[in-house]
């Protein structure tokens, strides 16, 4: 069977990211390199108990009392390519709930 290249662009490649995070079963959060929230996906806003526009461009930090700024900017820097660390996460008055990154 013959493959064909097709161009596609990249806004339906933004299109397609964006249904598969916010579709997935477990709460998402995408950080940009100051750890501000870019992308929160239904399931950790539903978590958090808040709205998506209530966590973009906050600073993540601002969520969790457990710091991984030290093993974020291994990240950056290309020192480290991954990590897990439990955290738990709070928005405002709401429960607490635990997330793995």
């Amino acid at each position: 069977m013959p493959m064909h290249n097709r161009s596609v662009s990249n806004a339906r490649h933004e299109d397609l990211f964006a249904a598969i995070v916010d579709g997935a079963g477990v709460g998402i959060v995408v950080l940009d390199s100051q750890q501000r929230v870019v992308v929160a996906n239904a399931a950790f806003c539903s978590l958090l108990e808040c709205a998506k526009e209530d966590l973009t461009g906050i600073d993540e930090r601002e969520l969790t009392d457990d710091s991984d700024a030290d093993l974020f900017r291994e990240i950056l820097s290309g020192v480290r390519t991954r990590y897990t660390i439990d955290k738990r996460y709070q928005f405002k008055d709401g429960a607490a709930v635990w997330g793995r990154v």
